[in-house]
Order: C-alpha cells, then sequence, then structure tokens
C-alpha cells in the first residue's frame, strides 16, 4: 500500500502541469482542478500511511526483548495517541509531500531519542491498527503491568509524556519507586491546563516537585500543529529543569522536534555519553547504487560536456569576434562569419567566460544532487522519481535536450568537424537517456523506502 501511495503522489506531480493550464480556464476550473489534487494527495498519503500501520513490526512481550539491546521506553496517555500519530510537518509540504513529512511526532521522538535506543511502547487493546510510530506490545488488562515493570527494569531512557489518567499515575509512582531520575525524560504539551492539572495531581509524587509551565513568550516560536511544546530533565536528587524546545520560525519549523530534543536535552545525552544522532547502519540497497549510476550517466554526461564545450570557447574566444576590416578583408570573410553568428548575445572573452561559469555552476548543482540521492535525501529522492518519469513520458523534454547538445557539438566543433570529446560523450549520453526509465521503479523498491526511512 506504501508503494502505491508514492506511485500516486510522484503521478500526481508529474501531471500538475496539466492541472495547472486547466486554472487558467476560469474560476470552476480552478476549483474543481485544485480539489483533484488535494483529492489525489489525501488519497497517497492515506495509502502510505495505512501502509506502514499494516507492516509495523509488533512485540511479543516487553519481557522477551533481547538482554544486548537498547530500549527506550514511551510512556503516554492512550487517548492521546492520535495527537502522536499526527504528521505535524504534512501541512508545509504543499502537493508534493516527502518521507520527511510523513513523519508522526511519535515518529520523531523515536529517532530523537534513537541513541539511547529502540523506542517501544504498549498499545491500546481498542486499536485497529498500531500507530505510525514506536514498536508496540498490546498486553491484556491482567499483564501489563508486569510487562511495563519488566520494560522499565532494562530500559536505557524512559520517555513520559505528560497527560492524564489512571494507568499514568500508577506509572509515575512506579518511576519514582525506582529512584533513578537520570532515566526519566518528561514531555511537555502546549496544553497549559493538561499540565497544571498533572503538576497538581501527580507533581507531588516527584521529590522535588515540578517546574511551572513557563510563560509564553511574545513570539512563540512554534507553530499550533507541534504538540511537544518542552521537555523535563532531572539531576541525581530529582531537581527538574525546563528545556523549552527551540524550534524556530515558521516556515523553517519543518522536522524540528526530533532536532529539537537533542539541543534541549543536551546535558542528558553527554551525561549518558551518547552522541546526539545516531549513526545509521542500515547498508545502502543495490537499487540505490544503481539508481545513482544511471542519473549520473544522464545528467553529468552532457553536463559535462557542457563544461568542455565552455572550456573550448574560454580558451579561443576569438572564434566569435568579428573579423578586423583591413585592406585584404573581403566580404566573403565578413559574410561567412555573419552566417556564422548572425545573432551572438555577447562576445569575445565575456562570452567565454559567462558559459564557463554557468556550465561549472550547473555541473556542481548537478553533482550535489547526485550526492544528496546517494545519501537517501528525501528531497532529492522525490525529485529523481519525479524527473525521471517526467523526462520518460515527455518527448519535448527529450528534443530540448537533444537541441542543447547539437548547440554543444557546434561550440566544441573545431574547423574539422566534431571534437573527439563531443563524439565520445554524446553517444554515451543518449545511451544514458533511454535507461530513465529505470530509475523511478528502483527508487519505489521497498528495501529502499525502509532505507529512506532508517536515516531521517
Amino acid at each position: 500500500m506504501s508503494a502505491a501511495g508514492w506511485i500516486v503522489i510522484t503521478l500526481n506531480m508529474v501531471f500538475l502541469p496539466s492541472l495547472s493550464f486547466a486554472r487558467l480556464g476560469g474560476v470552476e476550473w480552478v476549483v474543481a482542478s485544485t480539489l483533484v489534487d488535494l483529492s489525489i494527495v489525501i488519497a497517497g498519503v492515506w495509502l502510505i500511511r495505512r501502509g506502514r500501520q499494516h507492516t509495523t513490526p509488533l512485540l511479543p512481550s516487553l519481557r522477551q526483548l533481547p538482554l544486548n539491546e537498547r530500549v527506550v521506553l514511551f510512556l503516554r496517555s492512550f487517548k492521546e495517541d492520535h495527537i502522536f500519530s499526527r504528521s505535524p510537518s504534512l501541512w508545509l509540504s504543499g502537493a508534493q509531500p516527502t518521507p520527511l513529512d510523513l513523519l508522526s511526532e511519535e515518529d520523531e521522538i523515536g529517532r530523537a531519542f534513537k541513541p539511547f535506543g529502540r523506542m517501544v511502547a504498549l498499545g491500546s487493546t481498542s486499536d485497529r491498527l498500531p500507530s505510525v510510530g514506536s514498536e508496540r506490545h498490546y498486553a491484556s488488562d491482567g499483564t501489563w503491568r508486569a510487562e511495563l515493570r519488566a520494560a522499565l527494569e532494562r530500559s536505557t531512557l524512559v520517555v513520559l509524556a505528560i497527560g492524564a489518567g489512571r494507568s499514568l499515575a500508577w506509572e509515575v509512582n512506579e518511576l519514582v519507586a525506582r529512584n533513578n531520575p537520570t532515566r526519566l525524560v518528561l514531555l511537555v504539551s502546549r496544553d497549559h491546563d493538561r499540565y497544571d492539572q498533572f503538576r497538581h495531581s501527580l507533581g507531588g509524587c516527584f521529590p522535588r516537585g515540578l517546574p511551572d509551565y513557563e510563560a509564553k513568550r511574545r513570539r512563540f516560536p512554534l507553530p499550533w500543529s507541534r504538540y511537544v511544546r518542552a521537555a523535563i530533565w532531572f539531576d541525581h536528587d530529582w531537581t527538574p529543569h525546563w528545556e523549552r524546545l527551540n524550534l524556530g520560525t515558521w516556515p523553517i519549523t519543518r522536522h524540528r522536534t526530533r532536532r529539537a530534543l537533542p539541543r534541549a536535552l543536551r546535558k542528558v545525552y553527554e551525561r549518558a555519553g551518547l552522541p546526539l544522532r545516531a549513526a545509521p547502519t542500515t547498508p545502502r540497497p543495490w537499487a540505490v547504487k544503481l539508481s545513482v549510476t544511471l542519473i549520473s550517466h544522464a545528467i553529468l554526461a552532457p553536463a559535462l560536456l557542457l563544461v568542455y564545450g565552455s572550456f573550448t570557447l574560454l580558451s579561443d574566444p576569438s572564434r566569435f569576434d568579428a573579423p578586423t576590416v583591413t585592406e585584404t578583408s573581403n566580404n566573403e570573410a565578413i559574410s561567412e562569419w555573419m552566417d556564422r553568428h548572425s545573432n551572438p548575445v555577447l562576445t569575445g572573452s565575456a562570452a567565454a567566460v559567462a558559459s564557463f561559469s554557468t556550465s561549472i555552476l550547473l555541473f556542481i548543482l548537478l553533482a550535489v544532487f547526485v550526492y544528496r540521492v546517494w545519501q537517501g535525501g528525501p528531497l532529492a529522492i522525490t525529485m529523481a522519481r519525479i524527473t525521471s518519469i517526467i523526462f520518460s513520458f515527455s518527448l519535448t523534454l527529450f528534443l530540448i535536450l537533444l537541441f542543447i547538445a547539437m548547440i554543444v557539438v557546434r561550440i566544441s566543433s573545431g574547423p574539422l568537424g566534431m571534437s573527439s570529446v563531443a563524439a565520445a560523450v554524446i553517444p554515451l549520453t543518449f545511451a544514458g537517456w533511454l535507461n530513465v526509465p529505470m530509475i523511478p521503479w528502483l527508487l519505489l523498491r521497498r528495501d529502499v523506502r525502509d532505507w529512506i526511512d532508517t536515516r531521517l
């Protein structure tokens, strides 16, 4: 289902220009095309999220977790699962969400605390499908306390989202009774009243109490889509420390919960001797390696040809200069030069420098793009999917590239015709273009999507 969702979203972005042309037909067409576009994106997002729910691994028991594995226990009220399963960055993504935009807030919390271990939690027995986020174990009413006690004994870190509920009160008492405050982090939501209620009802369980909710600043740094607003950590003597999450100002707030938590809790990470971000360990799939090879073949070869052609022009800019009129000049030489260069935009060294600078900049940008695909950047992967599909189905784009190639051949050709470099690169470029339709299907493989997910 996830693959189907990404195909739907990618194809929608491919055919989005046709919907844009429809918006020029009047108000009715604007409304209709906008609704169609929005419906397709919603359907694609639903398929992706539902597919992730179906593929979320379930834990047979918290008491049977491997002893050599580090574990982060996530505690919260089951009533807030629907909030933590939301994707706070989705509304900023526009018509083309990336895997990073579809991370739920629970996903981001798990990635923030990944250096401490794999995040696990108990699931509500009323769930039809597990929420997107931490791995869950579904215990019965008679066994959930024993499961949590076993997880509390061996967890590297316990993350408690402040909320309401009778089970949460039992969990707080269990945490305080173990007297290990350095392994506890409290997450505070944007709801002032909920925190005040928790503080008045359960704050007395903590030996040194809990701090007041920090006063609202004049320039509040978070959009209302974010639920977690602060974190509380403790010293060895249970002294609490309030840390507000600095997530920046709109629109530079996408995917920041996973970055803001380590920054706010830097001392907790340093105390545990852990880095602020865990290095991914999943090996790069063969499909990514092949895709990067095909992308490099298709776009870096013509870019390199442009660099070579502009360098040839830079080394001999006189070919674009008008011939000097002397007594030996004749009308045939002048008319031949005008036929070759009937409408130059720039002449001489200025044209050479501009052409060479532009080609070098283009080559650098394309090289960075290929590198980001190699690194699993979600935006670069999404752009690679879209552009490869557009290239595969758009004859116009192919003709434009062919026209550019012809211009480069003209620039790089000497008096004897096509240069040896151009003669070698151009056939290789056309051969690379024939393999472009393979790229989107390689990047939509499940092992590639799982690999990208581990790097977010």
